[in-house]
């Protein structure tokens, strides 16, 4: 939803069983993800990055309703220069591509 320009004003969440303390579970942590796939899948993950696939995400630089990502990176990295977003991307793991 995070590329979504007009989320939806409600979310349902169902708990079989509830954690003992805390609950305040997110809904995907996107690097917890990545951290247990390759533990899962070792060899596989060590091949796909041997292969040098990567996921690249080319962002507009305004929104763009008809577009299935639909966000820029202007509304996506709330900035609206690139020179301030780039010093950022190393923490989130982002690389500029030219």
């Amino acid at each position: 939803m995070a590329q979504t320009p007009n989320p939806p004003t409600h979310l349902m969440f169902f708990c079989e069983i509830p954690p003992k303390i805390g609950g305040e579970t997110p809904i995907l942590v996107s690097t917890e993800i990545c951290e247990k796939t390759f533990e899962a899948y070792q060899e596989e993950m060590d091949r796909i990055e041997q292969l040098g696939v990567r996921y690249i995400r080319v962002l507009p630089q305004e929104d763009d309703p008809t577009s299935a990502i639909g966000r820029g990176w202007k509304s996506t990295y709330q900035c609206q220069t690139r020179g301030k977003i780039y010093p950022l991307f190393p923490l989130w793991h982002l690389s500029k591509i030219s």
